[in-house]
């Protein structure tokens, strides 16, 4: 009926009542669904989320206690010899042997080499055949002369006859003394065909192959003696103050630690505004060579240092540093590592006396951590 009912505005026109109180119910049934659902949503309670626990990672630690340490600083050298030689052949002609090679150690007199000597064998030969004809001609000659000397001297023949034969028999001397002299010259060449090494060392360089002609401008090894060996090493000017003649210092070779003092420190600098300087080393067994490559190590002064082992280092590509445990909290230390002894590492930095620091139970350690020391 609702439908069909019809009212009249004052223009005359009708108005449908069935638009007007659908889009009123419409409307009240939205505001009754909001209303509903703030109640519902204010009477629900709000529970507030439980924190999370943090996590303590358990570790053991040490305490440390101070000792005292004398810090150096470390550089590279090397060893090269004091005394070297040039082995130079005395005599012309061919190689006919090589025996010693680079690296190789010689004692003295050792044979290094051989040239041909052939050619003085010959001459050999010929001197001493012809020291043998006078030897038998002064045989001879000399109980003649002996016999003349009497008669002189009894003037039974005249003075001119004795001179001659005492010319004669001096001329022949002269001559055998010269063959002589020959002889032992022309042994000595063939001596030094025979190339040995004058002093006891090692062969730094051989220059020489068999079939070479050498002459006595001939470089054919260079010989360097073992003992004693300067270590040779250089230092900028900021250091130069703690390196001067007579300071000790450590040394590290292969398989083998020194003690060594400085022999000496060149007064200019390099091109590469570096200080040589030079320790003397006595090499009594002769086990070092030259150009062993080592490290040595000069005193600067004591410190105040702490022996920890060596796993409570921590490594980085940027820094070295140790975890500190302070008020249950862990924090990482820049420390620097000063030397070794054993399986414990001295190290210096931000630390005292007292201090714990972490020496198991690294693995889930951040900054601030809390821990349990065990």
């Amino acid at each position: 009926m609702l439908a069909n009912f019809r009212a009249k505005e004052p223009d005359g026109k009708g108005i449908r009542l069935s638009s007007v109180f659908s889009t009123g119910v419409l409307k009240l049934t939205g505001v009754f669904f909001f209303t509903i659902l703030f109640l519902v949503s204010c009477d629900k309670k709000v529970e507030p989320k439980e924190s999370k626990k943090e996590r303590a990672i358990k570790v053991k630690t040490l305490e440390l206690k101070s000792v005292k340490w004398t810090k150096r600083f470390s550089v590279k050298g090397y060893t090269e010899a004091v005394h070297s030689l040039e082995v130079k052949p005395e005599v012309s002609g061919r190689v006919t042997g090589v025996f010693k090679g680079e690296g190789e150690r010689v004692k003295a007199g050792e044979p290094l080499a051989k040239i041909d000597g052939r050619d003085f064998e010959i001459r050999l030969e010929e001197l001493k055949h012809r020291r043998n004809s006078l030897l038998y001609r002064l045989t001879a000659l000399e109980k003649s002369y002996e016999r003349r000397d009497r008669l002189y001297k009894r003037e039974l023949i005249s003075r001119e006859e004795f001179e001659k034969i005492e010319s004669d028999y001096r001329s022949l001397k002269e001559d055998l003394k010269s063959v002589e002299a020959q002889i032992s010259a022309t042994q000595r060449e063939l001596a030094k065909t025979l190339i040995v090494s004058p002093f006891e060392g090692y062969i730094l360089k051989k220059s020489v192959e068999v079939g070479d002609v050498v002459s006595p401008q001939s470089r054919l090894f260079t010989l360097v003696k073992l003992s004693p060996l300067w270590f040779t090493f250089r230092v900028p000017y900021d250091r130069l103050g703690y390196v001067s003649k007579g300071t000790e210092v450590s040394l590290s070779l292969p398989d083998l630690e020194l003690k060594g003092k400085v022999d000496h420190v060149l007064p200019s600098a390099d091109r590469d505004r570096l200080f040589t300087v030079r320790l003397l080393l006595e090499n009594r067994d002769l086990s070092l060579k030259p150009l062993t490559y080592g490290i040595v190590h000069i005193p600067e002064g004591e410190v105040v240092a702490f022996k920890v082992p060596e796993q409570t280092v921590q490594v980085s590509q940027k820094r070295s540093f140790v975890w500190k445990v302070e008020n249950s909290r862990a924090k990482s230390m820049d420390v620097e590592v000063l030397g070794h002894e054993g399986d414990r590492v001295v190290i210096s930095g931000n630390l005292k006396e007292g201090d714990k620091v972490v020496v198991e139970g690294f693995m889930f350690l951040y900054e601030g951590a809390k821990v349990i020391e065990e």
